[in-house]
């Protein structure tokens, strides 16, 4: 960043205190730097835009699962605090902010050297409610988003790939970065500045339950 040289980092940017700061010293606006939040850049969440920006004024229902198979956590909030910018991103931009958010449930178990960790939350704006669930309590991995309207229901697998090509996340990344109209922002340090003060929200707030 300070070179003013063009990134493309994995998520998470941002990890602490002092990396926000610095960052945001650091961030010139004269370079792109872009945080792959690989579900944005998913071949289906073209799709789920559709759907979503369609409905947005109907009342409508969107249900984000990531299920995770790992056991490398062993810290309470460890899992959850990784996992939380899949469903915030998702949220951020399809809805552009953040309303209040409602913590349904919480669940932290740590046994046999392995932390299971459950939370299911809940932000609504009008008629439109965004419901997660993160876990690694379930046998099977799974990232996928249900979407339900009043005339219709829709399901798309994140980890299955749209065609034949298996066209993946990635590749569309690079993709977008190719198009002369993008704007650095737009999945850039001030998204992903959003996402991390959300996240540190989150995480305070499940620290008092």
């Amino acid at each position: 960043m300070n070179i003013v040289k063009n990134i493309v980092v994995e998520k998470p940017l941002i990890n602490s205190q002092k990396e926000f700061f610095n960052a945001n010293n650091l961030y010139k606006k004269k370079n792109k730097i872009i945080v792959n939040y690989t579900d944005l850049f998913n071949p289906l969440f073209i799709k789920v835009k559709k759907i979503f920006y369609k409905n947005y004024n109907k009342e409508i229902n969107v249900n984000i699962f990531y299920h995770s198979l790992t056991k490398k956590f062993n810290k309470k909030y460890e899992l959850i605090y990784d996992f939380l910018d899949h469903p915030l991103s998702i949220i951020l931009k399809l809805l552009k902010f953040f309303p209040k958010f409602k913590i349904i449930y919480f669940n932290s178990n740590y046994k046999n050297y392995f932390l299971k960790e459950t939370l299911k939350m809940q932000y609504k704006y009008l008629n439109i409610s965004f419901n997660f669930i993160i876990t690694n309590q379930k046998k099977k991995k799974i990232r996928k988003i249900n979407i339900n309207t009043k005339s219709k229901k829709f399901f798309f697998n994140l980890n299955i790939p749209i065609n034949q090509k298996k066209t993946n996340s990635f590749l569309n990344l690079y993709k977008t970065l190719g198009k002369k109209n993008i704007s650095g922002d737009e999945f850039g340090l001030p998204f992903h500045k959003e996402i991390y003060k959300e996240k540190i929200k989150i995480i305070e707030k499940l620290k008092n339950i």
